[in-house]
């Protein structure tokens, strides 16, 4: 497994259908989880000061929000 312990988490929260785990840092590490294989699939640092991560529930979108 992957394993992203150099990073502080801002935000961690799951998918609208609940078979993704999306994980993002203070220095805007996103990486993604699928639940169902435990298995890691994305990962990207945008290596810019992160504020917070918003889910849409009734959808597949995400909104990541950055300092700038």
């Amino acid at each position: 497994m992957f394993c992203c312990d150099h990073e502080i988490p801002k935000v961690v929260e799951f998918s609208a259908d609940k078979d993704r785990i999306f994980f993002f840092s203070d220095k805007g590490y996103f990486c993604v989880w699928d639940l169902r294989t435990l298995s890691y699939a994305y990962d990207h640092a945008f290596n810019m000061t992160a504020l917070n991560m918003y889910v849409c529930k009734k959808s597949n979108d995400l909104l990541l929000v950055f300092e700038q």
